[in-house]
Formats: C-alpha cells, structure tokens, sequence
C-alpha cells in the first residue's frame, strides 16, 4: 500500500475509507490532482462516476439498511482505493452545487453511518487516533472504554438529546466522560457527521459547475420525488392545530433533521392516537435522513400494539423535545383537542 510521509503513515485503504480526515485531503495535494482536473480529466471519470453513486446512495438510503451497500477497501487495489478517494470531494461538489439542505444533512449521516459500520471492525486504538484527527481530547484508558474530554462530549450530547445521553447521567473522573466503546462510537459518529457538513455548500466555481452539471439530473429528479413525497404524506395531518413542539418535530423530520429516539416516540404516539394509520407514520419519517425502513416500520408497530399515549409536557420538557411555547402547557392531546374545539 502506499503510504504518506511524515503523517502517521495511514495506510491509503485507511484514507480512502475515511476520507474526511485531513491525511486525505494531504494525499490528494500530493498526488497534485487540482478541481479542474477530478472535474474534467478523462483518467477521473470513474471517480466522477462513484461520486455521484455516494450521493445517490445517500439520497435513496442505500446505506441505512443493515448490510447495505457499505464498500470494503482492505484489501482493494491501489487504483480502487484512489477511485474511491477522489469520488469523495466530488460528491462534496456535487451537494455544493445542489445545495438542498435535506440533501446535505443526508449526505453527512450517510457518510457518517459508512464510518461508524467501518469502526466496528477497527481496533480500539485506531478510532481513538481517528478522534483525535478530528481534533478531538480523548485517550484510550483499555480496549473497552475511552475517556473524552467533558467539552467535547457537550457538543454532541446536546445533539443526541436523549436523556441516557445527558452529562449528568455519565461516569465522569476529572474532567473525563469515561465511555464504553460501544458509546463511544455513536459519539464519534456524531463528530464524523459534523466533519462531514462541515463547509458545506462550498463555493463552486462556473467553470466547474458546467462540468459537474453533466452528473446532476438524476440526483435532482430523485430529490424532487422525495421532496414531493413528504408533502404530499405530511398534507394528511393539520399541523397548525398541533402543539409546537409536534409541529417542531415535524419541520426538522421535513428539513431532513434527524430527531431524537425520545422526539420520535412522543411524535409516533401523538399521531397514532389522533388517528393517522402505521404506514402514514411511516410516510412521514422516510424523509428523516438516517430512514430505515425496517427499524421504523418495527418501532411504529411496537407502539401502535401496545397502544402507548404519548408523553405529558413535562416529560417532553425533560427530554429537551419541548419548545416552551405553550400558554397552558399539560398534554400534547389536550392542547390538540382544545385546539380543535376552538378552530384554531
């Protein structure tokens, strides 16, 4: 395998399965590959090709699904490896040029889910030095548990949002969040995910657009058909008669944020009880952009079976879900049927 001098020597297959680290974008300065020549060069043309594959993978779930479509590299050929590589800034062009923000957030979760299913299979020590690549403060205390500094964990954990994920419920010595691996990982996802939308959309120049146009119209009319699918799934439900915080859940869902587990149950629950069917639930999440068609149908119908209300506003308060808008705040129900009974 090739290797990079003088910076850790990663192992090409390491850099073309994490491209976001910065030993990519070095090994790419080194082989001395500028915009103008990945757009426009015929050699790049399967790079090209693969990179707009990442976003078209990204955009229809693709890698969501367990087992899907997640490429190995170990033992690839160095032409591969680099092909791989390559297609990673031009998917980043690509999603600059569209510039959707739903397609941008689904981008980086795909991305970031590719990374963590690598992870898995990597020894502890590595995806220690792969957070600390991305300027994260953490050390690797034995095989299953790494501690990180307790700034770096806020910065995720307010993204996470569950409340198992909160600062208060950690083991902390220190100064350290002390995780298990398994925890770890999911954190380090989250920073991955954050690298990975990092700068975008960036600046595009018009005499690149013009080349990169050639690999956008199947990526725009499959945006389109997603685009319209949520309208018209959302457009069986009333949102303005909902309580902010329902309404909130589904602007992010439509805006292709990812909510939390907590956010997601109370948003089942709520429209289950005001009588949406499981398969419209199930409508109204495929635009989250970690959608996995299996786990959510599962969970819907986990909930819908054991016919679960959903939670009182002071335990969406807790969970970080509420938006503390409410006049009279009580029950999300509550505040939907006097909503109704007004005509509001």
């Amino acid at each position: 395998m090739r290797l990079i001098e003088g910076l850790e020597r990663l192992e090409l297959s390491k850099i073309a399965s994490y491209p976001f680290l910065p030993e990519a974008s070095k090994y790419v300065s080194e082989l001395g590959i500028s915009p103008d020549d990945l757009v426009y060069r015929t050699e790049f043309a399967h790079a090209r090709s693969r990179g707009a594959e990442r976003v078209l993978d990204a955009l229809e779930g693709n890698v969501f699904e367990e087992g899907g479509k997640i490429p190995i590299l170990d033992h690839a050929k160095e032409s591969r490896l680099v092909t791989e590589l390559l297609s990673y800034p031009f998917s980043r062009m690509i999603i600059s040029v569209i510039n959707d923000p739903y397609l941008t957030r689904r981008f980086a979760v795909a991305e970031a889910k590719i990374a963590h299913r690598r992870l898995q299979r990597e020894p502890p020590s590595f995806t220690v030095y792969l957070g600390s690549d991305l300027g994260l403060d953490l050390d690797l205390e034995n095989d299953d548990r790494i501690r990180i500094h307790f700034l770096d964990y806020i910065r995720v954990s307010s993204i996470l949002r569950g409340i198992e994920w909160k600062l208060v419920n950690q083991r902390i010595r220190k100064g350290w969040v002390i995780l298990n691996f398994k925890d770890y990982l999911r954190v380090l996802q989250e920073f991955i995910r954050l690298k990975n939308e990092d700068g975008l959309p960036a600046k595009v120049s018009r005499g690149l657009k013009a080349g990169i146009e050639a690999y956008l119209p199947q990526i725009r009319e499959k945006l389109a058909v997603r685009t319209a699918q949520f309208e018209h799934e959302i457009a069986v439900v009333d949102p303005e008669k909902f309580p902010p915080c329902i309404r909130a859940m589904i602007r992010d869902i439509s805006a292709g944020v990812n909510i939390s587990h907590s956010a997601r149950f109370t948003l089942t629950t709520f429209l289950l009880n005001i009588g949406l069917s499981e398969e419209d639930v199930i409508k109204i999440y495929r635009s989250s952009p970690d959608f996995d068609e299996s786990k959510t149908r599962y969970q819907v119908k986990h909930i819908a079976s054991k016919e679960y209300t959903p939670p009182s506003c002071s335990t969406i308060k807790t969970y970080g879900n509420c938006t503390a808008t409410c006049p009279q705040p009580s029950h999300p129900l509550t505040i939907y049927k006097k909503a109704l009974e007004r005509g509001a």
